[in-house]
């Protein structure tokens, strides 16, 4: 099985458009309608069709997103993402990198192992405890530190470039 772990903020869902976005309205008025929100709106263009072609592709998508649960939980409610992923993980503590590890230990058979995120130290565990899987570092333009270069890691700067990687093997697959 090929599995395809994927962070939420600045990766999936434009944090920067939603911290605007709020900024604009009155609290009150968001939290008051936070459970009948549309949260679509904040996600990247390329995000439903690239979780399309991970079906199509065989990938087996996994959400590892790190925050308080009940935020993150909300967020991804409201933006339909769900029935996308095989499994999701909130962390709100310790590392992503940790909550994979033990959810491959579960896994019978690990033809493949992507996991793409924003932030360099979560990619930099990744490498750590699972040395044999592929970590991209995602860079949206306008996203906080997206500008920041770092030659450890491979990037692209949207989810097409990052599924091209992964299905030109122009990345190293592992087993």
């Amino acid at each position: 099985m090929r599995h395809v772990f994927l962070d939420f903020d600045r990766t999936l869902f434009n944090t920067e458009a939603f911290y605007n976005h709020l900024e604009l309205t009155h609290l009150e008025d968001v939290n008051a309608s936070y459970t009948s929100a549309n949260f679509a709106k904040f996600l990247y263009p390329d995000v439903i069709r690239f979780m399309q072609n991970c079906q199509s592709e065989n990938y087996l998508c996994h959400l590892v997103t790190f925050g308080r649960r009940a935020t993150q939980e909300g967020k991804l409610r409201l933006t339909g993402l769900e029935p996308y992923f095989s499994q999701l993980f909130y962390v709100e503590q310790g590392s992503k990198a940790e909550i994979i590890k033990n959810y491959l230990k579960t896994s019978v058979f690990c033809e493949k192992v992507a996991f793409i995120d924003d932030t360099r130290s979560h990619l930099e565990d990744f490498n750590l405890l699972i040395p044999d899987g592929i970590a991209i570092r995602m860079c949206r333009p306008g996203a906080k530190g997206s500008d920041i270069e770092d030659p450890r890691f491979q990037t692209c700067s949207n989810l097409d470039e990052f599924l091209s990687l992964l299905t030109e093997k122009r990345v190293d697959s592992h087993t």
